[in-house]
């Protein structure tokens, strides 16, 4: 026995994402339903992508005003350990925003969301620039 609804007006379960079109044509084939699901993706992504961008901005803010006062903080002289330290942060700052920024994309893109972990990546990565661009008007405000 055939299905009730015609092909192109099927749903089917995607994983975790939600929903997506089984064989739906171009988007002005979609009803209403399926366009406000997208949308509502869409934006959980773009939270998602804002959050973790916002993580790495505080991240980077608190790592600068480590560094800006490091030396009262931990004395003038540097030690055999002074290298040592800032390359240990380095390394941890590194693996830190690789996470912030790469982890869920490369999770969700294997995992056969390609194209939601294209769009994180992208949200996450204007987000960053934005963030960025924020920065360095605040500077130039504060001269």
């Amino acid at each position: 026995m055939g299905h009730p609804l015609p092909r192109r007006a099927r749903v089917k379960p995607r994983g975790q994402r939600g929903f997506t079109l089984d064989a739906a044509g171009p988007p002005s084939a979609m009803g209403c339903g399926e366009r406000s699901i997208i949308k509502s993706m869409k934006l959980k992504i773009f939270k998602r992508a804002a959050v973790n961008a916002l993580a790495a901005f505080v991240y980077v803010t608190l790592v600068g005003l480590f560094m800006s006062h490091a030396s009262r903080l931990l004395g003038e002289k540097d030690t055999a350990f002074t290298p040592v330290a800032v390359l240990m942060l380095l390394v941890f700052s590194a693996a830190l925003m690789g996470i912030l920024i790469f982890g869920q994309p490369v999770l969700w893109y294997v995992d056969g969301k390609k194209a939601d972990a294209l769009y994180l990546l992208g949200y996450t990565m204007a987000s960053l620039l934005a963030l960025t661009l924020v920065a360095f008007v605040v500077l130039l405000v504060a001269r």
